[in-house]
């Protein structure tokens, strides 16, 4: 089997740094889905079939309209209206990364990316990507995923794993 173009010729932490960004949101998707099991009152085994099978950005819809009727507080709700918006907008990051065709970049640890989004004039593009570009996206992802632990705990979906003797 060839190998696609510029394989091996893009910076192995670039790489390495796209791996973490996908591996780190996989949790991500994992805690809304038990938010989401835990709004329906329904178990997470069978939901997890649920949402493996539709878009991330259609969980974090129905979490949004789910939460509007389950919580009464405007605190609760504008707290998790910013946190939806952070979700969507490093899932639409992540999903440029991760499904863009990337090729070596101008400079050294570098890479050009071709990111697709359909809410800007050019939809198609070749953006420079750089090794802090990236690792702001796994802060990023980070800080959401400890917001949803945080979210989890305080409401009970979610459980800090016991820490062994």
């Amino acid at each position: 089997m060839p190998n696609p173009p510029h394989a091996g010729q893009v910076n192995p932490a670039l790489l390495e740094r796209l791996g973490r960004i996908a591996y780190h949101w996989a949790y991500v998707e994992r805690l809304e889905a038990d938010f989401l099991a835990f709004l329906l009152q329904a178990n997470p085994a069978f939901l997890h079939v649920v949402s493996q099978n539709v878009s991330g950005s259609t969980i974090t819809g129905w979490l949004r309209t789910l939460s509007l009727v389950r919580f009464t507080d405007a605190q609760t709700h504008d707290g998790l209206r910013i946190l939806f918006g952070r979700i969507d907008d490093a899932r639409a990051a992540r999903n440029a990364l991760v499904h863009g065709l990337w090729r070596p970049g101008s400079e050294p640890r570098t890479a050009t990316v071709t990111t697709i989004k359909v809410d800007r004039a050019e939809i198609v593009k070749w953006e420079l990507v750089t090794l802090d570009d990236l690792d702001s996206q796994i802060g990023e992802i980070g800080e959401i995923y400890g917001e949803l632990i945080a979210l989890g705990s305080q409401l009970g979906f979610h459980q800090a794993p016991q820490r062994q003797p």
